[in-house]
């Protein structure tokens, strides 16, 4: 269906229970998608990017209450008012965790893995959306990684261990963020909280390191799949923009987080960024970049299946669920 000068062609595939759609995708209001769509099960929704085929499947939900440092730059009363703008229920935060499969080139890979069932109780579904969309751990070809936060890479491993889930995963990502993590002198810098996860990284990522492919800039990394610089809320996050034909698709990452609260408020920094400066430009110009393409976006924590249109909206921006 045509959506503005560019085509994204939606496909429902096996959909959530919560749409029940047999056909193409219809655009849903944001706050009705937002209302309906965080889930803890098992879901998985198909689309088309030109001729490449991703499939977005969710590792589940997490939840945690309001508090008053979750927003470096907003209250409490102001989050609640904006969640409950977008359709979404005030009384706590809710964040779906969205993983993207991409089929290009005669193989499959995964854009992040998700909690491993590690982060949070009601998050940890990857392996069985997997097995609903057909797909075994065996079957990924590779790993493309936004950033090395614990909800983004557990799911690469096997409970508390270092033995791979992907076995036959090779993984993609960027130097800057693997050369900041691994450093040796990090635990100066970082807070105890991260301490645990970090001593994690250490354990594994050193020594799969062969099996990296550290990237450096905006670059192709896969046929019809770029890798792009979306720095601030880790040292090196990235963003993947896919593209086939005509039509196009940004996997954003943790670029903006709950889409009630960071599109309309993009100057408004997350707990979760570790620069929040940094963070807010790099939304705001990819942001930019999907509106004048007129594309569709995913991010990580948006509202299950996470995806939607960003148009501009003033000084600030808007969403509409897909």
């Amino acid at each position: 269906m045509p959506l503005d000068r560019r085509r994204l062609v939606l496909s429902a595939g096996i959909t959530s229970a919560a749409f029940a759609l047999d056909g193409p995708l219809a655009l849903f209001p944001a706050a009705q998608a937002a209302q309906f769509n965080n889930t803890t099960e098992p879901s998985v929704r198909r689309f088309k990017v030109g001729e490449i085929e991703c499939i977005a499947v969710n590792d589940g939900l997490w939840e945690r209450e309001h508090a008053e440092d979750f927003i470096a730059n907003a209250s409490v009363a102001d989050t609640k008012k904006a969640l409950e703008a977008g359709g979404m229920d005030p009384a706590r935060i809710s964040m779906a965790m969205t993983v993207m499969i991409v089929k290009t080139g005669g193989k499959t890979y995964l854009i992040d893995t998700g909690t491993g069932g590690e982060v949070v109780k009601t998050a940890g579904t990857l392996l069985n959306s997997l097995k609903l969309a057909g797909i075994t751990p065996e079957q990924i070809d590779g790993i493309l990684l936004t950033h090395f936060h614990a909800d983004h890479i557990y799911g690469m491993m096997v409970g508390k261990t270092d033995e791979r889930i992907f076995p036959n995963a090779q993984m993609i990502m960027s130097e800057t963020e693997f050369n900041y993590w691994t450093q040796p002198d990090i635990f100066k810098e970082q807070p105890e909280r991260r301490h645990s996860y970090i001593r994690r990284i250490h354990s594994f990522f050193p020594k799969w390191k062969n099996m990296c492919t550290l990237v450096a800039g905006e670059k192709d990394v896969l046929p019809g799949v770029r890798i792009i610089p979306a720095f601030g809320h880790s040292p090196g996050h990235s963003a993947f923009h896919i593209s086939s034909g005509k039509d196009q698709f940004f996997y954003l990452g943790d670029t903006a987080n709950i889409q009630a609260l960071f599109v309309p408020n993009p100057q408004w920094h997350v707990f979760y960024d570790q620069d929040g400066a940094v963070a807010e430009a790099s939304r705001r110009k990819l942001f930019d970049r999907v509106v004048a393409e007129g594309a569709i976006a995913c991010c990580t924590h948006f509202a299950w299946p996470s995806m939607g249109k960003i148009s501009k909206d003033g000084k600030s921006y808007a969403y509409t669920a897909v």
